[in-house]
């Protein structure tokens, strides 16, 4: 939705920096069917069986072993082998987490890819409700309270709002704007989440929407010496897309909905744009730099991905 001048006039007074730097992926890629990447496992053990004839006594041993096993159960030394149980769960501290994470892959993919798509609508009624208020009403509290919490901004963070870095990657103001992040997170996060499952593929979108932010910000009060709002999910979505390519660098892209490329040089290209917009243009309504930071936050998933983690087996 657009203001008109005397608006802007308006929205200008009631805001330091109102410069809204919007984040545009330009990419649909043609998934082909694709499956995770076969994995060898090795033995988990490459030792010759006991041979039984070399054994003494096995009950003597059972014995001893059970009689060891008690009385270390008793002995104060077991505090100290086995920690005390967190009051989340009765195990380590971790499992708390990991019982949420197996909660949240055991869920229907379809219920968290919808979410995410609901709240991105949801986040976008709030901004059309809030320019109505003011256009209607003359009332800036509700745009106000749009910029406070879902856009990133040093001004948000300075002031303690650091959920902004999360927020702005479900926010949206225009209705192109909304469609194509849509468009291309409608085609792209499926097969990933398939991959990843539930919990990972949240990590990597929330991962890198938060790695986009933090790196917009400070790339471009470093290198581009500006502030201004951002917000949009394209960082997010340029992280799924990266990881992508990294993982099926010879699938087939629609560059522009319409020029096949190969992933690899599709993202690369993209990449290379980006970066160049975020070191030479200044000004405009893209933030170079978030997309930037989306790529990079893909990558190195794929780099950790590489050490044996992340893809659900």
């Amino acid at each position: 939705m657009a203001l008109n001048s005397g608006l802007r006039v308006l929205r200008r007074s009631l805001l330091s920096d109102p410069h809204q730097l919007r984040l545009y992926p330009i990419v649909r890629p043609r998934v082909q069917h694709t499956t995770a990447p076969p994995f060898r496992i090795a033995s988990l053990s490459t030792k010759p069986p006991l041979n039984p004839h070399r054994v003494a006594n096995p009950t003597l041993i059972l014995t001893f072993t059970r009689g060891l096993r008690s009385a270390l159960e008793r002995s104060p030394i077991r505090r100290i082998v086995r920690p005390p149980q967190s009051p989340f769960s009765g195990g380590g501290g971790n499992d708390f987490l990991e019982r949420w994470k197996r909660r949240i892959d055991r869920a229907n993919p379809d219920y968290i890819f919808y979410a995410i798509l609901g709240v991105n609508g949801l986040v976008f009624l709030m901004w059309g409700w809030a320019q109505e208020n003011l256009q209607k009403f003359r009332d800036p509290e509700p745009l106000r309270f749009m910029f406070k919490h879902f856009t990133t901004s040093w001004t948000n963070v300075l002031e303690g709002r650091i959920w902004t870095l999360l927020t702005a990657c479900f926010s949206h103001e225009m209705t192109g704007h909304l469609l194509v992040n849509g468009m291309s997170f409608w085609f792209m996060a499926p097969p990933v989440m398939r991959m990843l499952g539930n919990s990972a593929f949240l990590a990597l979108y929330l991962g890198g929407g938060i790695a986009s932010s933090t790196f917009s910000l400070v790339w471009n009060a470093v290198v581009q010496h500006r502030g201004g709002n951002a917000h949009g999910a394209s960082g997010a979505i340029y992280s799924v897309i990266s990881l992508f390519a990294c993982l099926f660098p010879n699938t087939t892209f629609l560059l522009f909905f319409i020029v096949p490329v190969p992933a690899w040089l599709c993202v690369s290209g993209i990449f290379a744009w980006d970066l160049y917009g975020s070191l030479r243009r200044r000004g405009g309504m893209t933030d170079s730099a978030g997309h930037v930071g989306g790529v990079l936050a893909g990558v190195a998933y794929f780099l950790r991905m590489r050490r044996g983690f992340g893809l659900k087996r």
